[in-house]
C-alpha cells in the first residue's frame, strides 16, 4: 500500500542519515526517488518561482556536501545545528544588534567574526586531560579553527590558578600557545595586582575598545 511504501522509504533513508556518510548524495537520492523537482515545477504556477525553488534546493545539498567535508564525524544533527546557527548569526547582523555569540570550536566552523575570544587556553583543559594522543591531535586541530575564526582580532587567555578539588592550582599554558608564531603574538601581563579603582578603569577601557572595533566591524 501506499503508506507501506511511505514508512519503508522513510526508514531506509533515516538508517542511511544516521551512518552520516555521503549525507549530500543521500539526500540528492531522496530528491530523485520522490521527483521532487518535477513536484516543484508542477506546484508552482511561474517558472521563474519554481526555477527559484529548485536552485535553493540544489543549494542545501551542496551546503550539507560541504558540510560533511570538513567533518570528522559529520552528522545531520551537527548540520542542522551548524545551520541554525548560521541563520542566528546573519539574522543578527542584518537587524544591526550588537552581542556576543557564545559557541564552541565545532559550531564556529564556516564562521567567522571581527573579534574572537577564546578562554581557557590551558593544560588539562586544551588539551584536555583525559585525551589520548589521537584526541590531542583532534583537539589542536579544533584550536586551529576556532583562532582561523577572528577576521581583525583574536584574544586567547588562561588563568594563572583555578581552585580544583577544593584547592588552588597554578595553571599551566596550554602546549597549543607554543606553536603560535612570535611575531603575530603580543603579550598582555594581567597577572599584577591591581586596586579596585584601576581594575574598574582597565574593564572600563577594555569594553570601550571592544565596542569600537565591533562597530568598525
Amino acid at each position: 500500500t501506499s503508506a507501506e511504501n511511505l514508512f519503508e522509504l522513510i526508514s531506509r533513508y533515516r538508517d542511511m542519515f544516521r551512518e552520516g556518510r555521503e549525507m549530500g548524495k543521500t539526500l540528492k537520492a531522496l530528491i530523485d526517488e520522490i521527483d521532487y523537482r518535477d513536484y516543484i515545477i508542477k506546484l508552482y504556477k511561474t517558472p521563474e518561482t519554481a526555477f527559484r525553488k529548485i536552485e535553493n534546493l540544489n543549494g542545501l545539498v551542496d551546503s550539507i556536501t560541504r558540510y560533511e567535508s570538513g567533518e570528522d564525524s559529520p552528522s545531520l544533527h551537527g548540520f542542522l545545528e551548524t545551520m541554525a546557527l548560521t541563520d542566528l548569526i546573519k539574522e543578527k547582523e542584518e537587524k544591526g544588534g550588537r552581542g556576543v555569540t557564545l559557541i564552541s570550536f565545532h559550531s564556529s566552523k564556516g564562521l567567522e567574526f571581527p573579534v574572537v575570544f577564546i578562554a581557557g587556553t590551558e593544560e588539562d583543559i586544551l588539551p584536555h586531560r583525559k585525551s589520548a594522543d589521537k584526541g590531542i591531535e583532534e583537539e589542536r586541530r579544533l584550536f586551529y579553527v576556532g583562532i582561523t575564526r577572528a577576521m581583525d582580532e583574536l584574544y586567547i587567555t588562561y588563568t594563572e590558578q583555578r581552585l580544583k578539588y577544593g584547592k588552588k592550582t597554578r595553571s599551566v599554558p596550554s602546549r597549543f600557545l607554543e606553536e603560535i608564531p612570535e611575531e603575530v603574538v603580543s603579550r598582555i601581563d594581567r597577572f599584577e595586582e591591581l586596586d579596585p579603582e584601576e581594575e574598574k578603569a582597565y574593564v572600563k577601557k577594555l569594553y570601550a575598545n571592544l565596542m569600537a572595533k565591533l562597530e568598525d566591524g
